[in-house]
C-alpha cells in the first residue's frame, strides 16, 4: 500500500531509515512515496545523492498526482517558488495541494500574492474555498490590497454558500476597506445580499453597520407586510377553486419567497453579531420538525436580541407568528420589563392585558392626566412629547416591542408628558392592579423595571448635560432644547 510506505517515511525515526530503504523509496512507482523519500532524505544521517533531481522530476511530470506530491514536499523543504507555481497549475488537485502547503508554512511565502488571489477567483469551488480559508489569516502586500479586496467582493456574489461566508469573514478581518464595495450588493435579490449583510454587520464600522441596519429594518418591515398579505390570500383560497385558486396559490408562493428572503437576511445579521458557532444551535432548532423545539429556538432567538432585529425575524420565521396571540407574546418578549419571562409565562401575563387601537394622530394621553396603565406597542409608532413655551419637544418615539407608561403605574403621579400615535397603532394595555399582581408572581419583572429606569435616568442626565454644554456661556437653554424637570425623571411618562 503506497499510503503505508509514505507514512512510514514521514513518521519513522530518521536514524532508523536505512540508505537502502531510502534508495528503494526514491525509485518507487508512486509519486507520493518518492516525494516522501525526498523529504525524509533531508533528515536522515546519510541520505545519498539525487534528491534535487527527484523533486525536479516530480514537478515537471505529466501526471498531476506527481506534481501534487512535489508541491506537498515543497512545504517541508521551504521551496516557496514551487508552492507559487503549484497554485498556477492547470490541475485542480495540484492547486489544492499548493494552498495546503501554503497553510503549512503559516502563510510565510514570498511572491505569492498574484497566485493566491487568482485562486480566490478560481472556477473550481473547492479550490476557491481552500484559498478563502487562508485569506482569512493572510494580509496581502500593500500593492495587492485593491485586487485582494475585489476578489473577496466577487466571493460574496458566489452561488456557493461556504464561499460567501468565507469571503465575508476574510473581508471583515483582513480587508475592511473592501466593505465599501459591498454596499451595492445589499440590493441583490439572491444570496449575495445575505453575505453583504453579514459582512457589513461584522465590519465593526458604525457607519456601515447603520447602513446594514437601515436595509434590514426596511426589508423586515416589507416582509411583515407581505406575510400578513400572504395570510389573507391563504384565507381567501379556502373559498375558491379551479383556475382562480391556482392564481392565488402562485401569488402566495411569490409572497412567501420574499418573506423567507427577509427572514434569512435577519438570520445572517444575527449570525454575524453572535458568531457562527454560538448561533448555529438556534438555527438548527428553528429548522426542526418538532414544534416544541422550534418554539424553544424561537424563544432563544428573542433572548439573543437585539430587539429591533430579533422580534421581526421571529415573526417571519414562524408562520403562526401572524396569529394575533403569538404576535402579542413576541412583542411582550421584546419589552425590557418582560425579557426574563418565558413565552409560557408571558401567555399568563397577556391574559391580563387588553388591546386598543389608535388612528394616526390620535392622542393616547396628555400631560397632567391621571395615569394607571402601561402600554406595550404591538404595531405602529407613538411619539412622547412635551409642550414648552409654545413649542413641542419630542422626547422619544416608541415602536413595536417597546413600552411606555411604567412610571405612572408605580408612582400614582399624573402623566409627565403627552403621547400621540404617529401611525395606525395597536397597543396592549396593562392596568396598575394587574401589573402589581404580575410583580408579586414574577419578582424579576421589578428587577427589570429598576434596571430600565436606571438606564433611562442615566440617558436623561447625559441629555441634560449635553444641552447645558450646548447653551452659549453656560446660560439658559433655548426652549426648543430645554429639558424640563419631568424629563429628568424618565423619558417615559
Amino acid at each position: 500500500d503506497p499510503v503505508i510506505r509514505r507514512l512510514a517515511l514521514q513518521l519513522g525515526p530518521p536514524e532508523r531509515i536505512t540508505r537502502e530503504q531510502l534508495a528503494a523509496a526514491r525509485n518507487d512507482e508512486n509519486g507520493w512515496v518518492r516525494a516522501a523519500a525526498a523529504v525524509a532524505g533531508m533528515t536522515v544521517p546519510e541520505p545519498g545523492d539525487g534528491l534535487d533531481g527527484l523533486l525536479a522530476g516530480l514537478r515537471d511530470a505529466p501526471d498531476p498526482q506527481d506534481r501534487a506530491a512535489a508541491v506537498w514536499a515543497a512545504a517541508f523543504l521551504a521551496d516557496e517558488g514551487a508552492i507559487a507555481r503549484g497554485m498556477r497549475d492547470a490541475d485542480r488537485q495540484v492547486r489544492l495541494e499548493a494552498i495546503r502547503s501554503f497553510a503549512r508554512m503559516k502563510g510565510e511565502v514570498q511572491e505569492i500574492a498574484e497566485a493566491l488571489i487568482a485562486c480566490l477567483r478560481d472556477d473550481d469551488v473547492e479550490v476557491r474555498r481552500e484559498a478563502l480559508c487562508q485569506a482569512v489569516r493572510w494580509t496581502p502586500p500593500a500593492d495587492w490590497t485593491r485586487r485582494f479586496s475585489e476578489a473577496l467582493a466577487d466571493g460574496l456574489a458566489s452561488g456557493d454558500r461556504d464561499v460567501r461566508l468565507l469571503a465575508s469573514e476574510a473581508m471583515s478581518t483582513q480587508a475592511p476597506e473592501a466593505l465599501d464595495l459591498v454596499l451595492p450588493m445589499l440590493l441583490a435579490r439572491d444570496e449575495t445580499s445575505l453575505a453583504a449583510v453579514e459582512a457589513l454587520v461584522r465590519s465593526g464600522r458604525p457607519e456601515l453597520f447603520q447602513r446594514a441596519r437601515e436595509h434590514l429594518e426596511m426589508q423586515l418591515g416589507q416582509g411583515a407586510h407581505l406575510a400578513r398579505l400572504s395570510a389573507r390570500v391563504a384565507g381567501a383560497m379556502r373559498h375558491l377553486d379551479g383556475n382562480e385558486a391556482a392564481g392565488y396559490a402562485l401569488l402566495r408562493i411569490g409572497l412567501d419567497d420574499f418573506v423567507q428572503s427577509a427572514a434569512e437576511s435577519g438570520l445572517a445579521a444575527m449570525r454575524a453579531l453572535h458568531g457562527k458557532r454560538g448561533f448555529a444551535t438556534v438555527e438548527r432548532g428553528l429548522s426542526s420538525v418538532h414544534a416544541q423545539t422550534r418554539v424553544e429556538a424561537l424563544e432563544t432567538l428573542l433572548n439573543f436580541g437585539p430587539s429591533w432585529l430579533a422580534g421581526p425575524v421571529a415573526r417571519l420565521l414562524e408562520p403562526e407568528a401572524f396569529d394575533p396571540l403569538l404576535a402579542e407574546l413576541i412583542a411582550l418578549k421584546q419589552v425590557p420589563l418582560f425579557t426574563a419571562l418565558t413565552l409560557e409565562q408571558l401567555a399568563s401575563v397577556d391574559r391580563l392585558m387588553v388591546s386598543r387601537h389608535y388612528a394616526k394622530g390620535e392622542t393616547l394621553f396628555r400631560r397632567g392626566d391621571v395615569g394607571g396603565e402601561l402600554y406595550v406597542v404591538v404595531e405602529g409608532e407613538i411619539r412622547v412629547h412635551l409642550d414648552h413655551a409654545g413649542q413641542e419637544v419630542t422626547l422619544v418615539r416608541h415602536r413595536a416591542g417597546t413600552a411606555l407608561g411604567e412610571m405612572s403605574v408605580f408612582d400614582d403621579q399624573p402623566r409627565s408628558a403627552s403621547a400621540q400615535a404617529m401611525a395606525d397603532t395597536t397597543v396592549r394595555v396593562l392596568r396598575r392592579d394587574r401589573l402589581q399582581a404580575i410583580v408579586h408572581e414574577h419578582p424579576e419583572v421589578m428587577l427589570e423595571f429598576i434596571k430600565n429606569l436606571s438606564q433611562r435616568l442615566r440617558a436623561m442626565d447625559e441629555k441634560l448635560e449635553s444641552s447645558t454644554l450646548a447653551s452659549p456661556s453656560g446660560g439658559p437653554i433655548p426652549a426648543s432644547g430645554r429639558t424640563s424637570p419631568s424629563m429628568e425623571k424618565s423619558s417615559t411618562p
